[in-house]
């Protein structure tokens, strides 16, 4: 048929013709902008030498090897705090690039993340995802760190400014790599995303998290409005893929449930979509509302007696067996009557139904589409009955807040809400109401207004952290494409004016949290007081390269040679960037500690100990000071970290042979951080 239309039309230009012959016969060697990719093409054709024995299924990109390799870095930034910190609180806020703060929660809550909620940027073209995240190795470096050809580097590099789908994996490998370390063994991540990327991010994260943890992919019905359409269908919907750290060990983990309710007092056995069972029943086991009598056939296709049973006194006098489609065994019919359940027939149909014995409980599964229609009548709904709600609503209630509309199409609370309240503990049998929320996309807020909101409504003491790289309005106004994206950058530039913030994204994520919790007070008078409201807030700086090789080797002979982090970023900023990178995490405070003037620092964490930290030259009396408190276990110390070049030659050959001395106490490690 092609041919036919090639022939006809003589005056198609040639390489348009051999693109469409391509087309026709190599579709996987195009993108979804119908650019031609020529290695996909080779890949196809240059098949003499393939080993079949050694092929797998996988999803294979540039840049896999190289999204990899990033998750293994260390972060080279510092944490600083906001000069205006809210010290009571467990919230945390990190403005920076999120590969770098991921980095740092390494350290303290590897495996300490019960639920992780990311809201990634959706690759949807020209004017959508585009990746900006920076190289710092040339192609020749590169090749030789990842043990690849320089061709390949190269093209690697070149996926900085490309909204490619190996650019997207690329920049989320290394993102989910990390995510995964940080989730406890029973934690869930939940990934929204739109149709551009499903199928890849599906793979990817069976590579990541493994496909045995796959939980469910939920659908979100996002609109009730149809006005825009695309070619061919309607776009109303968004998923919402979900993994596990671990689904199962001795057996399958409950570890989502959307309520658990009392059992109901006669629930059907018949399910049209199982197969046909042939259930016995012990005598005396079913009660009757029908007439007594012997009753060898019933009024229902479905249902076939395959012995009579006699009805005396309302009951069944003797063993009989039902053939139906059931959705349980003889096996369970045996289990369920041993717990105390007994059966019902209503009428000559004999649909049998069962009564569970008193106490009973059950736990309902979250369905995987999420309807928001409040006609529908299954429409979704928390256990508290909140219903989710649509992305127009979610645009009306945040433009309410802000007082004009600053963010394009952010996600409602109560979907949010609503994920989080499946949080269920099967050994406990009841939702869990206290543990760490992860949201490295912060974007608007809208985990972090959920949290709180959750936790002022239902006395939960649940705790997030949210990072947002901190974009400019300025730059991403000057490259608006069009009118819509402007106003919305206007108004956010407005609004940070207004309120003496910096013009940037994560500013106006910042005052939507700080409005967000003071509505909750106004709202909670009563419920919300012991609930958490506020948040401590660090930014990600990037101290010189020179630096930061000073701090990692400790070089006494340059101790000056190199500008002090110190003075550039403030001595709360070591002391916060070491809690973290030491394992204590954001909640644990840093003391003074007084010795003969000279002030040192400890934290503290019940696992893993009490570290000291030395961030200043330290004269012989304080030195002295420090090992008679040890000495006299004044002070249970089990490290002292020094401040790099900070710490004089002198004083840290005398400070090292003094702890020598001591006895009885265990090894004391020197660090030197960055």
């Amino acid at each position: 048929m092609l041919r036919e239309k090639i022939l006809k039309n003589a005056e198609m230009k040639v390489n348009t013709r051999d693109m469409e012959v391509l087309k026709e016969f190599f579709p996987s060697c195009f993108d979804k902008n119908g650019k031609f990719d020529i290695n996909a093409f080779k890949e196809r054709i240059f098949t003499e030498n393939v080993e079949i024995k050694k092929e797998n299924y996988s999803l294979n990109f540039l840049g896999k090897s190289y999204g990899r390799y990033l998750a293994s870095l260390d972060s080279e930034a510092v944490l600083q705090p906001c000069e205006e910190q809210d010290e009571n609180s467990e919230n945390v806020y990190i403005a920076g690039d999120n590969l770098e703060a991921l980095r740092y929660l390494k350290y303290s809550y590897c495996q300490k993340i019960k639920c992780i909620y990311i809201d990634p940027p959706y690759n949807t073209g020209a004017d959508g995802f585009i990746y900006n995240d920076k190289f710092d190795f040339t192609a020749e470096e590169l090749a030789e760190k990842i043990d690849i050809d320089e061709e390949e580097a190269e093209r690697i590099l070149n996926l900085r400014g490309r909204n490619t789908h190996s650019a997207w994996l690329t920049f989320m490998e290394p993102r989910l790599e990390l995510a995964r370390e940080l989730l406890t063994l029973d934690g869930v991540i939940f990934i929204s995303i739109d149709e551009n990327e499903y199928a890849n991010l599906k793979i990817l994260c069976d590579g990541i998290f493994g496909e045995a943890n796959y939980v469910s992919t939920f659908v979100w019905e996002k609109t009730q409005h149809f006005g825009r359409q695309k070619l061919n269908y309607y776009s109303n919907s968004d998923y919402i893929v979900c993994y596990a750290r671990e689904k199962s060990a001795a057996k399958l983990k409950e570890l989502l449930v959307e309520s658990v309710t009392d059992e109901l007092e006669d629930a059907p056995l018949y399910n049209a979509s199982n197969n046909v069972n042939e259930l016995a029943f012990p005598a005396g086991t079913v009660r009757f509302k029908i007439a007594d009598g012997v009753y060898t056939e019933t009024g229902s296709p479905d249902y076939e007696l395959t012995n009579a049973v006699t009805v005396e006194g309302g009951v069944n006098k003797n063993e009989f067996s039902l053939k139906f489609r059931s959705r349980w065994s003889n096996a369970t019919v045996r289990e369920e009557i041993a717990q105390g359940t007994t059966f019902l027939v209503k009428t000559e149909n004999f649909a049998v139904r069962a009564i569970y014995g008193a106490g009973r409980s059950a736990t309902v599964a979250p369905k995987q589409i999420l309807f928001t229609n409040q006609s529908n009548p299954r429409c979704t709904k928390s256990r508290t009955g909140e219903r989710i709600d649509t992305s127009e609503n979610a645009t009306k209630a945040l433009c309410e807040l802000m007082g004009a509309e600053v963010f394009s199409y952010p996600k409602p609370v109560s979907l949010i809400k609503y994920l989080l309240t499946l949080l269920y503990d099967e050994k406990s049998g009841t939702h869990l109401k206290d543990y760490t929320v992860l949201d490295f996309f912060s974007g608007s807020g809208t985990t972090a207004h959920a949290v709180m909101e959750l936790n002022a409504q239902d006395g939960g003491k649940r705790k997030f952290i949210a990072v947002q790289i901190p974009e400019s309005l300025d730059d991403s106004l000057a490259s608006a494409e069009n009118l819509a994206e402007r106003a919305l950058l206007q108004n956010a530039i407005k609004l940070c004016d207004a309120t003496g913030r910096e013009r940037n994204l994560a500013e106006v994520g910042r005052e939507r949290i700080a409005r967000a919790a003071n509505k909750i007070r106004e709202e909670n008078p009563l419920s919300c007081k012991g609930a958490d409201l506020g948040c401590k807030t660090y930014y990600l700086r990037t101290p010189s390269k020179q630096t930061l090789d000073k701090l990692r080797d400790f070089e006494p002979d340059a101790l000056f040679d190199v500008a002090d982090v110190k003075s550039e970023f403030g001595a709360g900023t070591i002391l916060a960037s070491w809690k973290v990178l030491d394992g204590y995490g954001f909640a644990a405070a840093t003391k003074p500690l007084d010795l003969c003037g000279y002030t040192a620092y400890t934290v503290s964490d019940s696992n893993i100990g009490t570290a000291v930290y030395l961030l200043d030259d330290m004269p012989q009396d304080a030195v002295k000071e420090l090992v008679r408190k040890l000495e006299a276990f004044e002070l249970n110390a089990d490290r002292i970290v020094t401040y790099g070049y900070a710490l004089s030659f002198t004083s840290d050959l005398a400070l090292k042979e003094n702890l020598s001395m001591l006895k009885n106490r265990p090894p004391i490690k020197r660090q030197i951080r960055y």
